[in-house]
């Protein structure tokens, strides 16, 4: 016996036996004999507390097998302990809501025969859906995001790794060699309701999938399906899919993702040599590169959370977020990269302000002076500044700062199919939003380093960065040179003067008092 029909159930009275029946009227014949094989068809129930067990006994076949298991704790765990029963070569996997048609054992047999003849090494052969309602008709929804998921169709191996880091793709039912889903450590539980997307991630590492391209199986849509994505469950499918890219997906060297947003897709000159020149030298320096730009996008913060979004989907380690609108020397990128602190930032002048940075280092005032309370001296005599917030202009992220907050915030995600078009149905975290604090609006930067730091990432500011800003003109500024100028100043009265002292401590002048 070479085939085992795996159906895991639970709380499915009403679509259990159209399933069992469609498997046991699968006819397959034996290549040698010409007989028909046998097969079994194994339902394990996973706790229901309806009348499924109920309905399957009603059905009287030798080669149904009907296991009452307890509750696994969720379908991932359910379709493992389903799996774990077969013992044959081959393992379908078949959901209790979808049927089989009569020959789709049979035209499964034909294409592993086939295609590994042709040299490939496939471990999977899955077909294209059709799909039906509960009472097995044509599902006529056709507002259902889930008919605009594209159908699976062939692709070589390494298609394959890079379609699925994005997102998983409709197939019908699967068939499994059973020893290379044991291989590759089975059905993973932690990946809820999208661990077929994770069993081939880890499958097409090393083997092939076989998609035919045709419909032999119908898919039950319906709003108890797992597969249905209210908006409440919004928290736990982002839950699942990051888990999923976060373990089969960590970069494995590092590659530099540097992003701008552009308004009305329009940017500055400057800042496009200024990019030219830094992707030669990190091309120079073997360090991998690749650019995110996002054009058209009025809702900066939601440009931001977009670049972010794209990057994290992306094998980069190191996101440098840039307006459209600064110039800087490559060396400016280097010197954000060279540290190992997680979010380090560049102070670049205000336009119309050029005594004004963005950016807002920690300070406290003891005994009338007003000091840096957060700093790391650096080789070339200049400071690391730790920060209240950071502006998100010149910004250099980890990965790890990220995955971290996604983490620390899992409710604190939504939809929005106008960020990104091609990409319907993505879920977004919340990095970068305006927000209103004791009745006073902060801006998209301000609300990401607050919530960075309420999870214990702290902020610093590269004081020691040339960048210039341009509006009407350009301004030109370092943060470094300007708060040592600021130290040899005399105090101005009711001016917090804050600088660098010459021999690189940090130091202030005495806050003046306040006039009655």
């Amino acid at each position: 016996m070479r085939v085992s029909i795996v159906i895991p159930a639970w709380n499915g009275e009403k679509f259990i036996a159209n399933a069992v029946k469609s498997a046991l009227a699968q006819k397959f014949y034996d290549p040698g004999t010409g007989l028909q094989e046998l097969f079994e068809v194994i339902v394990r129930d996973d706790g229901s507390t309806d009348n499924t067990l109920g309905v399957l006994r009603e059905i009287k076949d030798w080669r149904l097998f009907i296991v009452a298991g307890e509750n696994s704790g969720g379908i991932g765990y359910s379709f493992q302990n389903a799996f774990d029963l077969a013992t044959t070569t081959y393992v379908v996997m078949l959901g209790q809501d979808d049927t089989l048609d009569e020959n789709y054992v049979e035209r499964v047999l034909e294409a592993f025969k086939t295609s590994n003849s042709n040299g490939d090494d496939v471990v999977m052969v899955g077909c294209q859906p059709r799909f039906i309602d509960t009472a097995g008709n044509p599902y006529a929804n056709t507002g259902d995001p889930r008919l605009k998921i594209p159908k699976a169709r062939n692709m070589k191996r390494e298609e394959w790794q890079s379609l699925f880091r994005i997102g998983n793709i409709y197939f019908g039912i699967n068939t499994y060699l059973r020893s290379a889903v044991i291989v590759a450590g089975g059905f993973d539980g932690n990946a809820g309701w999208l661990l077929d997307w994770d069993l081939y991630t880890r499958l097409t590492k090393n083997h092939d999938i076989f998609v035919i391209e045709e419909e032999i199986c119908s898919l039950g849509l319906h709003g108890d399906s797992t597969s249905y994505i209210t908006l409440d469950k919004i928290p736990l499918q982002h839950k699942y899919v990051r888990y999923i890219r976060e373990k089969n997906y960590k970069p494995t060297k590092r590659k530099v993702a540097l992003a701008t947003p552009f308004y009305m897709s329009q940017g500055f000159s400057v800042h496009a040599q200024s990019i030219v020149a830094t992707t030669l030298m990190l091309t120079q320096s073997g360090i991998d590169w690749e650019l995110i730009w996002l054009n058209g996008d009025s809702y900066v913060d939601r440009a931001k959370n977009t670049i972010v979004a794209n990057f994290l989907e992306s094998d980069c380690t190191d996101l440098i977020m840039i307006d459209s609108d600064e110039q800087f020397h490559p060396i400016a990128i280097s010197r954000l990269l060279q540290h190992e602190e997680e979010i380090v930032a560049a102070a670049y002048p205000f336009k119309n302000n050029w005594d004004q940075f963005a950016g807002n280092p920690m300070t406290e005032i003891k005994d009338g002076v007003m000091s840096y309370t957060g700093f790391r001296p650096l080789s070339d005599g200049s400071f690391l500044l730790q920060a209240y917030n950071v502006s998100g202009g010149f910004l250099r992220i980890k990965r790890s700062a990220l995955e971290k907050y996604a983490d620390a915030y899992p409710d604190d995600c939504y939809t929005d199919d106008c960020a990104w078009p091609d990409r319907p149905g993505r879920i977004y975290t919340s990095f970068f939003m305006c927000d209103i604090v004791n009745h006073q609006r902060y801006g998209e930067d301000a609300y990401f380093g607050r919530r960075m730091k309420e999870i214990g990432i702290k902020l610093w500011i590269d004081t020691n960065i040339w960048i210039t800003h341009f509006g009407i003109k350009g301004w030109t500024g370092n943060f470094h040179e300007h708060l040592q100028k600021l130290a040899k100043q005399n105090p101005v009265p009711n001016d917090y003067i804050k600088a660098l002292s010459d021999e690189g401590l940090i130091v202030t002048t005495t806050v003046p008092e306040a006039k009655a």
